[in-house]
């Protein structure tokens, strides 16, 4: 099955970038690689149900922010 692609225009794809590099600022021992799979796996789910695309970049970056802290220690760490 092919996905169509994540971001709809290299803007999109800016925002989105940012936003994991500031939760990789926040999270220091998670590399951006393993934020960054996280992230696009949340926000593939969240954005083939929106309906209004303004403020996935808030929401999937809370939603990765809430599970790293519950993983926090257990599944990822810096290699």
């Amino acid at each position: 099955m092919i996905q169509p692609p994540l971001y709809d225009d290299p803007a999109e794809m800016k925002l989105h970038k940012e936003a994991i590099r500031h939760i990789v600022m926040h999270h220091f021992d998670i590399s951006e690689e393993q934020v960054s799979r996280l992230y696009e796996i949340v926000l593939r789910r969240y954005k083939a149900q929106a309906k209004v695309r303004d403020f996935l970049v808030v929401l999937v970056g809370r939603r990765v922010e809430l599970l790293l802290q519950k993983w926090s220690g257990r599944i990822f760490k810096k290699t």
